[in-house]
């Protein structure tokens, strides 16, 4: 299951808590998507709330055994099973599994750092070595307003992820807004995406991966993809194993787009911009080319070959020949 780095989650299945601990094993099993978030909030009634994050810690023994790992939405900071979610789900048998807590709807940093601390003690309580990461769910104008300092209320933060929905009706927008967003007129933007340009921007500033958030499943889904991965996005969540398809198909670099990268990294030696054609690259160029190769698997993102990354080592052209393979497969599948 997923990719090793975030920067590599193209799409991210939203599964609800609300299905016997088998089947959500099975979906995170069978699922095309390069990872899974289990979900306690939105999709799950209020009434199924207890019911559901028992469902989802009795999962998690079974996807730890099979080698599956997960993330898990909470419910929001204001709500009164966040924290219970929280504790049970790290205290659980199997909570090996989860890799990371999906936080929805912080308003600024202070439930952010809470947060924090509390993932600090249970560790330490529980003699977990290795350190849950958070993904902050960005959902309203106030998100939006602090979203700075929320991204820099602790160093765990590795994905942000923007809520159309939740954002659109805080700020009252117009129902069409609500059901995928209508352009303003005579102007052919839509609110939404002025946030989400925020959103990357913040992002960015903070050096963590930006993530589309989840929409209805129309026809518009795969335009949207597009329009995000235009704004240097990395991925989307989905709702549907179809959407998930069409995710991985636009978050990866299109044939010339990889060769070019490719050809960035041949010429570029030592970390300094080689002549190349008579020309030479600068550092801006040779980073964007890492970042294609890493996103189509071509790089490595951490381990033996994590020093030769940070310092721009050539890549090896059979290395190269091999990802050129790798990733056409995965545009073909």
């Amino acid at each position: 299951m997923s990719p090793q780095t975030p920067a590599q989650w193209r799409s991210t299945l939203l599964v609800p808590a609300t299905a016997p601990a088998d089947e959500l094993v099975a979906i995170v099993a069978g699922t095309v998507a390069d990872r899974v978030v289990l979900d306690l909030d939105d999709t799950v009634p209020p009434a199924d709330k207890a019911p559901a994050r028992d469902r989802l810690t009795a999962a998690l023994p079974q996807l730890e055994r099979a080698g599956l790992r997960v993330g898990v939405r909470v419910n929001s900071p204001d709500h009164p099973h966040c924290l219970r979610d929280v504790a049970d789900v790290l205290s659980a048998a199997g909570a090996g599994a989860v890799e990371s807590i999906c936080l929805p709807r912080p308003s600024d940093a202070r439930p952010v750092e809470a947060l924090d601390w509390i993932l600090d003690q249970l560790e330490l309580e529980l003699g977990r070595e290795q350190r849950v990461a958070l993904e902050l769910q960005l959902e309203t104008p106030s998100a939006l307003v602090h979203s700075a300092s929320l991204l820099a209320a602790s160093d765990r933060t590795v994905v942000v992820t923007f809520g159309h929905g939740d954002f659109a009706d805080a700020m009252g927008l117009p129902f069409v807004a609500l059901d995928g967003g209508s352009p303003l007129a005579g102007h052919g933007v839509r609110v939404s995406e002025l946030a989400l340009f925020q959103l990357r921007l913040a992002a960015g500033s903070a050096g963590v991966v930006a993530l589309d958030g989840p929409h209805a499943d129309t026809p518009a889904f795969e335009r949207r993809c597009e329009f995000a991965r235009g704004f240097g996005f990395h991925g989307t969540w989905c709702t549907t194993e179809q959407q998930a398809e069409l995710a991985n198909r636009v978050f990866v670099a299109a044939d010339a787009e990889l060769e070019r990268a490719r050809d960035v990294m041949r010429a570029t030696r030592d970390g300094a911009a080689a002549p190349a054609d008579g020309g030479g690259y600068d550092a801006p160029l040779v980073s964007a080319a890492r970042r294609v190769l890493l996103g189509a698997g071509e790089l490595p993102a951490a381990g033996e070959q994590a020093e030769s990354l940070a310092q721009g080592a050539r890549i090896p052209s059979e290395d190269l020949a091999q990802g050129a393979r790798s990733s056409s497969e995965a545009r073909a599948s």
